[in-house]
């Protein structure tokens, strides 16, 4: 871990932050890091002007100097916050500061598909289908 936040991204650059002393990117402050995907890192976070606890994705700096990324990232936000449906997250905030975009989200806690079929193996048949029904109600809302 270095400077900013105390994380960086795969290239070794800091994801980090407008006050480094509070960790905070725009209006959140970061707490803890707790995914990772191709186009950034996901942090749990503080919207601190309203005290909600929020999903934070930040564009690392390397990929937010791409004019292409940075729209791409921007486009997504704008996407989720005119979505509305109990399966898919409540888009809240999106902007940049600094040299970072950043996209905030609700924050569900509780554990991905990934880690429940870690530690489960396969879903019974029936536990699958309702969560192929939850996602295809989902997805219906994204005519």
């Amino acid at each position: 871990m270095n400077g900013g936040l105390g994380v960086s991204d795969e290239s070794g650059q800091p994801i980090g932050s407008v006050d480094p002393a509070r960790r905070l990117v725009g209006g959140f402050e970061v707490l803890e890091e707790i995914g990772r995907g191709a186009f950034g890192a996901v942090f749990k976070a503080r919207q601190v002007s309203v005290d909600r606890i929020v999903a934070l994705k930040i564009l690392p700096p390397y990929l937010a100097k791409n004019e292409q990324f940075a729209k791409r990232f921007l486009r997504e936000a704008h996407a989720v916050a005119h979505l509305n449906h109990p399966n898919i997250v409540q888009g809240i905030d999106a902007g940049h500061a600094g040299a970072y975009y950043y996209f905030a989200m609700e924050y569900v806690d509780g554990k991905s598909a990934e880690a429940v079929l870690s530690a489960e193996g396969p879903l019974a048949e029936r536990r699958a289908l309702e969560i192929v029904r939850d996602i295809a109600g989902a997805l219906g809302q994204m005519r």
